[in-house]
């Protein structure tokens, strides 16, 4: 039994240390930035704008001028449309599974035009739209747009200004979206990950982009996010096949250390009481026999040559009626 708990308790922390490793070796969605000017936080991809924008802090001629403080990373672009105008959009193309997309609202000013009205895209299909009319105050980071269940693969937002009423503007700010370290299982037969690294993102044919390393977060590269080419038919989420392993591993092991625990206590526990009831009658012979013999107290002082007793063992009652008589008349 002694030698028995230690090693249970030493497979009990290797268990939980598997555990937490697998927990801790899990990916965990990460959040980036797009900024208007500077571009992409991870791959320095900047927003395309179509017909070309107004670059916010260069613009002194600009009607509108928010504050720079209050603008993430002091930079914005800005656009005015009015009816009959050719469409007035701004792409932005990212890797993620959520994006939140941040405009400047103007306040009410006089003969200049502060409508906002857009509309929104995600790879090709309408997503949704944003108006305000506006007020006596000047907002920041208003988020026009937002998605949390988009597929962990790559995406084109598309964000337009509306011109079929009236005339709108639009001062885009940033956007964040989250990128999920995950890879995806290409086939469902194997279970095989893409690991395949794309360093280049290309806007068409004639226009590729190069990652900006300077702008590049140490602990993640632009190399190092996964190519997603496979069709969707044939994905399914690594996270869920992993849960599923790390759950079945985790019933197995604590079955076996169950069946450890009670194989070594519990069977030892039934051995043991056997041999204690097997042993039994012999014991009990003894003591019968030492009963029937008187054994005289011992109440002197102990001493180094004389043995303690620390068990007193009675008289038998029929062994003291039998020396007994009664006295003698005379």
């Amino acid at each position: 039994m002694g030698s028995g708990a230690p090693t249970l308790r030493k497979s009990l922390i290797i268990y939980l240390a598997f555990i937490l490793t697998a927990r801790l070796g899990s990916p965990i969605p990460t959040n980036f930035t797009i900024d208007d000017e500077y571009g992409d936080s991870v791959s320095g991809l900047q927003p395309i704008y179509q017909p070309s924008w107004n670059y916010g802090p260069q613009c002194p001629g600009c009607a509108i001028q928010p504050e720079k403080d209050k603008t993430f990373d002091q930079t914005w672009h800005d656009t005015t449309i009015h009816p009959g105008d050719q469409p007035h959009n701004v792409t932005l193309m990212f890797n993620g599974t959520a994006i939140w997309v941040y405009c400047i609202i103007p306040n009410s000013q006089k003969h200049i035009t502060t409508f906002v009205s857009l509309t929104l895209e995600l790879d090709g299909d309408y997503v949704g739209a944003f108006s305000h009319q506006s007020d006596d105050y000047m907002s920041y980071n208003v988020t026009v747009y937002s998605n949390t269940s988009m597929e962990n693969r790559e995406h084109t937002l598309v964000m337009t200004l509306q011109n079929d009423v009236d005339a709108s503007v639009a001062l885009f700010d940033w956007a964040q979206y989250t990128y999920d370290t995950e890879p995806e299982v290409i086939s469902s037969s194997t279970f095989s990950i893409s690991s395949t690294s794309s360093s280049t993102y290309s806007e068409s044919s004639t226009r590729t982009y190069e990652p900006n390393t300077s702008r590049v977060m140490s602990f993640f590269t632009s190399s190092s996010i996964p190519a997603l080419t496979s069709s969707k038919s044939s994905k399914s989420p690594t996270g869920a096949i992993a849960g599923g392993i790390v759950g079945g591993i985790s019933v197995l092991v604590l079955g076996l250390l169950a069946f450890f625990y009670m194989h070594h206590y519990c069977g030892g526990g039934a051995i043991r009481s056997r041999t204690m009831s097997e042993t039994t009658p012999r014991r009990r012979g003894l003591l019968e026999r030492q009963l029937a013999i008187s054994v005289e107290p011992f109440f002197g002082f102990p001493t180094t040559h004389q043995p303690v007793h620390s068990i007193v063992t009675p008289m038998p009652k029929e062994v003291a009626i039998s020396s007994w008589s009664a006295p003698q008349e005379t």
